[in-house]
């Protein structure tokens, strides 16, 4: 399913135009809802796999911490993040990070190491 995969805003428009289109070959847009759409659309069902920036501060192994998400569409779109893999030090910068969702969490898949 393409929700896994991150696109740019420009291929982004141009899905939804093809949408558009479809809808109306189909009677005017009375056709089922595309998923791929719907996730665009909505940052609150935001792709399976993400990247994102977190704080300085350390992140311990079995702890959470907020992450905002880049390329949703939203500035300041935060998510909670729990870290299952291995800890994190402290940074004098904000750093990047990779994140995935298994349901309704989100898990740390890969962090900017100080």
């Amino acid at each position: 399913m393409a929700e896994g995969y991150l696109i740019g805003e420009g291929v982004r428009n141009k899905l939804k135009e093809t949408f558009r289109v479809v809808d109306a070959m189909q009677g005017g847009g009375n056709g089922p809802t595309s998923l791929l759409r719907t996730t665009f659309d909505n940052p609150e069902n935001p792709p399976l796999f993400r990247i994102g920036t977190f704080g300085t501060a350390a992140w311990n192994i079995n702890s959470s911490n907020t992450v905002t998400l880049t390329n949703v569409g939203v500035t300041g779109y935060t998510v909670l993040v729990t870290n299952v893999f291995g800890s994190v030090g402290t940074a004098t910068t904000t750093r990047n990070c990779a994140v995935a969702k298994d349901g309704t969490q989100f898990y740390l898949i890969q962090a900017q190491c100080p």
